[in-house]
Formats: structure tokens, sequence, C-alpha cells
């Protein structure tokens, strides 16, 4: 069975899409050629992302800007998720790769 994988970008505050329409939402994007051939690689394996807990494995690309304002990336309340790091990647643009898994109960 394979994987299921989350793989988002978020600001260092923790938005993933920011305030404003369209394009807008996404303008602070960080990506370079290396993050560009990374996600290409992760997104030619995809074929499935999911939610209710069924997330094997969370890929958090922190983007070095901090937007004050948008979506947070988690927002249910009430639920609490204990994870535990799996490894870490720097890329030359700044963003920073979190890879996280559900930890043991």
């Amino acid at each position: 069975m394979r994987k299921v994988i989350l793989l988002v970008m978020v600001t260092l505050d923790g938005f993933f899409d920011g305030p404003g329409e369209g394009l807008e939402k996404i303008d602070w994007h960080h990506a370079d050629e290396e993050w560009e051939d990374y996600s290409v690689e992760i997104l030619s394996s995809a074929d499935t992302l999911t939610q209710h807990g069924l997330i094997d494995e969370y890929r958090i690309a922190v983007n070095p800007v901090v937007l004050g304002d948008g979506t947070p990336l988690f927002k249910e309340h009430g639920v609490r998720r204990n994870l535990r790091l799996l490894g870490t990647r720097i890329f030359t643009s700044g963003i920073v790769e979190l890879r996280y898994a559900q930890a043991e109960a």
C-alpha cells in the first residue's frame, strides 16, 4: 500500500494561502528551479491526498516570509496531532522542508 503524503508550502507564520484574490494568494512562494525539480519528482508519484487523520507523512515547506494574515494550514479547533520528525531539507531559496509522521500513541 502506498503512503498518503501531504506536501504543502506555508509561510513562517503558518499560512498556506494569503489574503487577496487569484494569484495574490500565493505570490509569496519562493520557488526556484531546485524546488520546482523536487516538486515535479514528488508530484509524478502522487495519485491520491486525504483528511480525517489518514495522512501518513506531512511534508511542510516553510517559506522565508511572514504574511500576518491568510488561511492557516491547521485550523481544526480542538484537534491535537502529535507528530515525530522524520527529517529536514534546506533549499537554496531559503525554503526549509520539515517531514513529519504521526507519533505513536
